[in-house]
């Protein structure tokens, strides 16, 4: 149980959080594939509505690969999880936990 005074809180996109993921997300993809940034930079900002201010978790490569594996699987191209997880240095494992928990996300955002 946390108690969270919103007046006292910077903005969503200025949290580490926020910013270190669409850091990782930008040096990966903003020269290569413009449009797949896009569309991963929307799945976060949508899903951050849900998690903020909860979102003080620290496995930020985690968090880039599985929002550019799940933003690849909405635009029917091919995955490569393994590769994806590697090209961000994320633990595997955590990743997988992490994909997990974002499905979980969008699942309960679109009811």
């Amino acid at each position: 149980h946390r108690t969270v005074n919103p007046a006292q809180m910077e903005p969503m996109t200025e949290r580490p959080f926020y910013k270190r993921i669409k850091e990782l997300l930008e040096e990966r993809l903003e020269h290569d594939n413009p449009t797949l940034l896009e569309h991963c930079l929307s799945l976060m900002e949508r899903q951050h509505y849900v998690i903020f201010p909860f979102d003080d978790k620290e496995d930020y490569e985690c968090w880039a690969a599985s929002y550019h594996l799940l933003a690849l699987k909405y635009q029917g191209m091919d995955e490569d999880p393994e590769g994806i997880k590697d090209l961000y240095g994320a633990e595997h494992i955590k990743a997988d936990e992490t994909l997990q928990f974002i499905y979980y996300i969008e699942e309960i955002s679109s009811l």
